[in-house]
């Protein structure tokens, strides 16, 4: 998913054979690299919440999320966050966000260099759109790449759980 599916991506392409087969989740191969220092600027100020509650409403917001199940949410939450005397905040440091920005804003490898069986789930509704991208990945992979559109945004496993796991399971359970 986002960062994760282009280092997937990488790996794929660095490790031809170790791969058989590549699960996209609305990831983000590549980003104009206007937009990358926009969010890494964005990225450097730690986020702190006063309540649990409050960074949970706060994820709704920022991270546009349309049909997530508040539990899901709340539930993947209790793994990133950590309590401190002044409120709450995600456990990673701003400098590794700053760091993955520059990464998605740089050239991948060419889509010709990861020809495996793919998986792309793209949400509807993402802030991530994969438009500009997804002509040269078909020319690219051909039969090779299933690209399947759910409901939702950018987060299609909280936007979007039981369609994203469908096309999951089916995608690897086809032989």
């Amino acid at each position: 998913h986002s960062f994760g599916g282009r280092l997937a991506f990488e790996w794929a392409a660095a490790n031809p054979g170790e791969v058989d087969r590549l699960v996209l989740l609305d990831p983000v191969i590549v980003i104009p690299p206007a937009a990358g220092l926009w969010a890494a600027e964005n990225a450097r100020a730690e986020r702190r919440y006063a309540s649990f509650e409050d960074a949970v409403d706060r994820r709704y917001e920022e991270s546009q999320l349309q049909r997530a199940p508040r539990a899901l949410v709340e539930g993947e939450l209790r793994h990133h966050l950590v309590e401190e005397a002044d409120g709450w905040r995600y456990r990673y440091t701003q400098a590794a966000v700053v760091a993955a920005y520059g990464e998605m804003a740089s050239p991948p490898p060419p889509f010709a260099a990861v020809r495996l069986p793919t998986l792309l789930v793209l949400g509807e509704r993402s802030y991530l759109p994969y438009d500009h991208l997804l002509e040269a990945h078909t020319d690219a992979l051909g039969d090779l790449l299933e690209v399947v559109t759910v409901p939702g945004g950018h987060t299609v496993l909280w936007d979007a759980l039981d369609e994203t796991a469908a096309a999951v399971t089916g995608f690897l359970t086809r032989s």
